[in-house]
């Protein structure tokens, strides 16, 4: 069988069914960086200085190919990097049916931390995004941040 899960998760499902040396495997697993969530609604298109952009429904902000080593080398060390990497979709690019009648549409985003981080990235990606389509932060209608620590709660097999 293959299984689209976290090992620990196999291992609370099959429990004590496991031959007990996979089993050990599976409960020493070392999870490697973390990754934090941040969804927006926005209230209408993003402003990209770039306006190629805009034609992009994924997107990953992390600067120069310098900035983005020294952000993955500050994760893997366990520390918040100050320009993190991080994965952009705009799920509305290809299909068009995720726009409401007011126009607002939603932006999901993940951001590389150190595992099991607790810190709220919702500011940072705010940040980034502005660096790239100032004017971004007058589009936001709501946000929601699920930092590491959490994603299990929000999502098992994240």
């Amino acid at each position: 069988m293959l299984y689209d899960t976290a090992p620990t998760a196999l291992l609370a499902i099959y429990g004590k069914t496991l031959p007990s040396r996979y089993a050990r495997a599976l409960s020493r697993y070392a999870y490697g960086p973390g990754v934090a969530k941040v969804d927006f609604v926005l209230s209408g298109e993003i402003p990209w200085r770039d306006p190629r952009l805009a034609e992009a429904p994924t997107l990953h902000l992390g600067g120069s190919r310098a900035q983005m080593a020294l952000a993955e080398s500050e994760i893997a060390a366990g520390r918040h990097a100050e320009w993190p990497m991080v994965l952009a979709a705009l799920p509305h690019l290809a299909d068009p049916s995720r726009v409401d009648d007011a126009g607002r549409r939603p932006l999901w985003t993940y951001v590389h931390v150190p595992n099991n981080s607790t810190r709220d990235l919702a500011e940072t990606v705010t940040g980034i995004f502005e660096r790239f389509a100032p004017g971004f932060r007058d589009l936001v209608v709501a946000v929601r941040s699920v930092p590491a620590s959490r994603m299990d709660e929000h999502n098992a097999n994240l």
